[in-house]
């Protein structure tokens, strides 16, 4: 009978500095610490599907030099949103119409601005109260960025662990 050791996630990478040196081995560059600290909380004890740990890594390595780089760019923009003041939601939205009444020429520019010599102009706006600016503010940033991220590696890692290699038959 042959049996194959398939590694944790914690025995491959115990620390932070250990993960780092396979990932740069691999040319993969994680600058956030976080990184590391998700995956360990999520799949800290978990096996990998590979009984080779440089078949893991590399497979780990791989999902990581394409999945980081969208993760990272969630993760920033979602922070600046929540920093924006409750004041820039409450502000709301302007919509322009401009219709020009020669059909054979464009309006003078295609700016964004309200402009005083279109023929006919409709402009409407919208402030929000403190609540709507509070919802929009939740919606616009409520992404599951790092759920997002840390499923991508799902596949990695055994789903269930069998107890016991012995296969039962009964009558």
């Amino acid at each position: 009978m042959i049996t194959k050791k398939y590694p944790r996630f914690r025995e491959i990478f115990p620390d932070l500095d250990t993960f780092n040196d396979w990932m740069a081995s691999l040319g993969v560059t994680i600058s956030d610490p976080e990184v590391f600290s998700h995956l360990s909380i999520r799949f800290g004890g978990d096996r990998f599907a590979y009984s080779s740990i440089s078949v893991a890594v590399s497979k780990m390595a791989q999902i990581l030099a394409v999945e980081y780089p969208a993760y990272k760019q969630r993760k920033e923009t979602a922070e600046l949103i929540y920093a924006l003041d409750l004041e820039e939601f409450k502000k709301g939205t302007i919509s322009i119409n401009n219709t020009a009444e020669n059909p054979n020429t464009d309006p003078a520019t295609d700016a964004l601005d309200p402009l005083p010599f279109i023929n006919a102009q409709v402009v409407a706006g919208v402030k929000l109260s403190e609540f709507e600016g509070l919802q929009r503010k939740y919606r616009a940033v409520y992404t599951n960025y790092l759920n997002q991220f840390l499923d991508k590696f799902d596949d990695l890692f055994f789903k269930i662990i069998p107890e016991s290699e012995d296969v039962l038959l009964y009558d």
